[in-house]
């Protein structure tokens, strides 16, 4: 496919209004954000001790994401701030890349505009973006990875080929199922019959050389450091699953997947909409009044069973709760579970989980008539840059779906599945339909609020957050260790792999809770001082108390 003037344009305004909301957002802030500290905690020590620290937390390689954060510390003194801008630059070009493959698959500008905007302004992907998390390193990294795959299938030039291998080597020290990437790239070499035996095997040297370089990075990191920094707890969820109890690991694969699903429909439901529409104009379906009533019956008979089973979104929380987006990381929330934010209605999740169900068999029928209607065989040697994503997408699912995900797992494949739904567009003639683009385009800008305002209240309620605790800290002069200032401050500021946890205390790291942050009132606690911050639509208060004594 041809990138045009017109391309520049579009992706060139994507970005830019994507940089305006991120500065509407206001993303300012010198503190850490959910898992970020221990990441953080190695940039600081590379750039200011000049050695590599890892530190327990961690269950993933992450050397790469470590050296981009201290590429730009090292302009300037380690900050939050400025990894928090690392991560920003990646997700832009994130962002453009995802452009550029479904520029790969599709001439249509308004597709492509639909598809990359899904990810720009997925409310986990925004928030995420404004982080030092590794998902949005590794999103990039993987991403570019995969446009120049595609490439090489198309072109096949070596410098394809060693750009993608090379960005995929960087995705995979930042998190290990980056080789699922390296994986589908072999089998669909594999899978050519007019590939000769050289070309079918290469590739998987390059697998098993990036296996070696986990092992022996693993083995380094032990033998040089006496506490064990790696650990790998999803490989150990991924091997768990894998029991007589889950039929060989199909049970849990089986009902992630099912979940994950159900966050892809809902994520892509603008792009859904329209893509309903093209499928039923172009498709010569028999029986479509059957089909069509077939299709809302299934969804809610899926939707009752899902709320008979109390399984309705969110779930897999890890940026999407209940309360809105990000982890509301103090102990009467996250611990004790009190009702302290509020609620996005239960209503309102009943009518998501139906969206996501929706779009899930939506995205299921489409891929089952694709390959229906192609043969099989087929379908796997004669468009290579397909097969690739295909495998790729489906290597990935499998790994998280067997490995205990989190919710921002998700974006992972979202540029695989639409690079998938818009490759049924190929050879069929375009169909536009005016209003239900501008359906599309206003759905769109329902998701962009909704993502502005909840990741501008995370940002505020832990800007305040961390202004109560430089209150006690710096005005009141109250030592750190008699503070639970929530999971990213005891973290980041008492951090040990042999802290013993108790029943009376917060189990991050918290040594004396005599000052306890809170959304709210607790027993045994007395409001000690309370602080305001602004959540666009109103004003909200976190407070300092104080154990009676």
């Amino acid at each position: 496919m041809k990138f045009r003037s017109s391309d520049i344009k579009i992706i060139s305004a994507i970005i830019l209004f994507w940089i305006v909301l991120v500065l509407l957002v206001n993303v300012r802030g010198n503190f850490p954000l959910n898992d970020d500290w221990s990441y953080s905690y190695s940039v600081k020590t590379l750039v200011e001790d000049g050695k590599l620290e890892l530190t327990g937390w961690i269950s993933m390689p992450v050397i790469s994401q470590i050296y981009w954060g201290s590429l730009f510390c090292s302009i300037g003194d380690f900050s939050f701030e400025i990894l928090r801008l690392s991560t920003l630059v990646l997700s832009v070009v994130g962002i453009f890349f995802c452009y550029l493959i479904f520029s790969e698959v599709t001439n249509s500008l308004f597709l492509k505009f639909l598809a990359t905007s899904l990810i720009a302004i997925n409310p986990i992907y925004f928030l995420l973006s404004a982080t030092f998390m590794t998902d949005i390193p590794f999103f990039t990294f993987s991403t570019i990875s995969i446009y120049f795959f595609i490439k090489y299938f198309k072109d096949q030039r070596i410098l394809y080929l060693f750009l993608s291998i090379a960005t995929i080597f960087i995705a995979s020290f930042i998190r290990q199922i980056g080789i699922v990437v390296l994986v589908a790239f072999a089998l669909t070499n594999f899978f050519q019959k007019d590939n000769s035996l050289f070309k079918k095997i290469y590739p998987f040297i390059f697998v098993i050389i990036l296996m070696t370089a986990f092992y022996v990075f693993q083995f380094l990191v032990k033998s040089s450091i006496d506490d064990p920094m790696i650990s790998n707890t999803r490989m150990g969820h991924f091997f768990n699953s894998f029991s007589k109890q889950n039929i060989f690991g199909l049970i849990p694969l089986i009902k992630n997947i099912f979940f994950a699903f159900i966050y892809i429909g809902l994520f892509l439901l603008p792009f859904l909409i329209y893509h309903s529409y093209v499928m039923v104009k172009s498709y010569n379906f028999s029986h479509k009044t059957i089909i069509i009533i077939f299709y809302f019956s299934l969804t809610i008979v899926s939707l009752f069973l899902l709320i008979t089973f109390n399984k309705l979104l969110p779930l897999r929380s890890n940026i999407l709760w209940a309360y809105g987006l990000g982890p509301a990381t103090l102990k009467d929330v996250d611990i004790l579970g009190l009702n302290h934010l509020n609620q996005i209605p239960q209503l309102v999740w009943i009518l998501l989980t139906a969206i996501g169900i929706a779009g899930l068999i939506l995205i299921g029928f489409t891929f089952y008539y694709s390959i229906k209607i192609a043969i099989v065989a087929q379908f796997f040697s004669s468009n290579k840059q397909v097969t690739f994503v295909f495998i790729s997408t489906i290597l990935t699912l499998i790994f998280i779906g067997l490995a205990d995900f989190y919710d921002r797992y998700i974006i992972q494949v979202l540029p695989g599945i639409l690079f998938l739904l818009l490759s049924t567009y190929q050879n069929k003639p375009t169909i536009r339909n005016n209003f239900l683009q501008w359906v599309s385009v206003s759905l769109i800008v329902m998701i962009a609020l909704f993502t502005i305002y909840e990741t501008h209240n995370y940002f505020s309620w832990n800007r305040c957050r961390w202004k109560t605790i430089d209150y006690l800290t710096k005005e009141l002069k109250i030592s750190s260790d008699k503070i639970d200032g929530g999971f990213e401050f005891n973290a980041w500021n008492f951090y040990d792999p042999n802290y013993k946890i108790t029943s009376d205390k917060s189990w991050w790291w918290v040594q004396d809770d005599e000052y306890l942050i809170a959304f709210g009132k607790l027993p045994d606690y007395s409001v000690y001082k309370e602080f305001n911050y602004d959540s666009f639509l109103e004003t909200k208060s976190i407070f300092i108390l104080k154990r009676n004594k």
